[in-house]
């Protein structure tokens, strides 16, 4: 099983390591960029942060389950 997770992890890094990595990182950015501003839309408090995690106060629980983006 070691064996295999390790194979795993190589083919992974492979990937990230490649033109097609670098590709997916870019469209992963594209999606972070597209979703904050959604959530930002809808009124909600995006903390801004140069991370892919995007943090979000919110303090009214029905705003929160009304969220449609």
């Amino acid at each position: 099983m070691v064996a295999l997770l390790q194979r795993v992890a190589v083919d992974v890094v492979q990937v990230l390591r490649s033109s097609e990595g670098r590709e997916l990182r870019a469209r992963h950015q594209e999606n972070v960029h597209y979703l904050r501003g959604k959530l930002r839309q809808a009124g909600l408090p995006v903390i801004d942060t140069p991370s892919h995690i995007i943090p979000v106060h919110v303090r009214n629980p029905c705003q929160r389950s009304h969220v449609y983006l």
